[in-house]
């Protein structure tokens, strides 16, 4: 395979240029919604861990200027977004999340000087195995590191807390970097491992996002609940997303749940009076309309019969009495305990 230097440079500079400025738009976006909620700081941190074994692999092997500075970059951004998880999501306070943070770099600086020094040393008595051992356990790393934003999604339903155009970077990036690979006299296994498999791994994500994430949002409108949409433009609004959420949650009317739908379960209680009032209101209502309708046909046959109306009203008033009197004179069940 020909060896194109130029190419390689240009596709190696621009695939570390987006690889080092990808973690910028998730750091941005989680400052702006004042949460990491979604975003797993174990992703972050098992980063971290991955970057130093990688940067500590890059230098040794002699790579292309580009892909030197990438990963360094890389690992100060992924720092910054750790921090921000521990800050938004673990409850640390601001110096304690500063001197966490702060305390990582200087002990993976340490760590990064250390490794270089002995690996350097190693290549000069013509020793190289300890290079390929950095090279893929920094790949092990990162991919081990993913696993826990697949465990967040499974969680959550949906991908949420992950900066778009965080993840588009990190997979052009990757495409670049793997290009500028081929390029090489002799391509580095290693290396190829670590970005093709960082871009499958969030190639991944990518398809549960464009699966789950609309399933989720029709999950939240049959249930009457806020979109994410809403979720986002609340929090960058500037105010706390969490409490303004759920007073938009309170606030949303909800038809199926409403208050006094499900009257009929538990009904209010009625006095002995109010049923009584009703009954005498009911059944009066009645009397006088079957009475009227009586009187109406008696009338009609009055002149032929020679019949007076009020004789009629007077054998249906004895029946209205009677009955209301039973009715008002129900014996009332004794509901008194008596002393054993």
């Amino acid at each position: 395979m020909p060896d194109n230097k130029t190419t390689e440079n240009i596709l190696a500079t621009v695939g570390a240029v987006l690889w080092a400025i990808q973690g910028i738009p998730q750091v941005v976006k989680s400052y702006r919604t004042q949460s990491t909620k979604g975003l797993s700081p174990y992703l972050m941190l098992l980063w971290m861990a991955s970057g130093l074994f990688f940067c500590t692999y890059v230098v040794t092997r002699d790579l292309a200027i580009p892909a030197v500075i990438q990963p360094h970059a890389s690992l100060i951004i992924y720092t910054i977004s750790w921090g921000q998880c521990l800050y938004y999501s673990c409850g640390y306070s601001l110096i304690k999340t500063i001197l966490c943070a702060g305390g990582a770099l200087l002990a993976g600086a340490a760590f990064e000087g250390a490794s270089i020094a002995g690996l350097l040393a190693g290549k000069r008595h013509g020793t190289e195995i300890p290079m390929v051992v950095y090279g893929y356990a920094s790949t092990v790393i990162a991919v081990i590191g993913i696993l826990p934003q697949y465990y967040e999604i499974y969680k959550q339903k949906e991908v949420i807390g992950l900066s778009i155009t965080f993840v588009i970077t990190d997979l052009v990036g990757a495409v670049c970097l793997i290009a500028a690979l081929f390029l090489r006299e002799r391509v580095d296994i290693a290396g190829l491992a670590t970005y093709a498999l960082t871009f499958a791994m969030v190639l991944g994500i990518v398809i549960l996002a464009l699966i789950l994430n609309p399933l989720a949002a029709r999950r939240r409108r049959l249930a009457g609940l806020p979109s994410k949409d809403l979720e986002s433009a609340v929090a960058a609004s500037g105010a706390d997303a969490k409490d303004d959420l759920e007073k938009v949650i309170s606030a949303t009317p909800t038809p199926e749940l409403e208050k006094g739908h499900f009257d009929f379960v538990s009904p209010k209680p009625v006095s002995k009076a109010e049923q009584s009032s009703e009954f005498d209101s009911g059944y009066t209502s009645d009397y006088k309309e079957n009475t009227e309708e009586v009187l109406g046909k008696e009338n009609v046959h009055s002149s032929s019969a020679g019949t007076n109306s009020d004789d009629s009203h007077d054998e249906i008033d004895p029946l209205y009495h009677n009955h209301y009197e039973d009715h008002s004179n129900v014996a009332q069940p004794d509901l008194t305990i008596s002393r054993l």
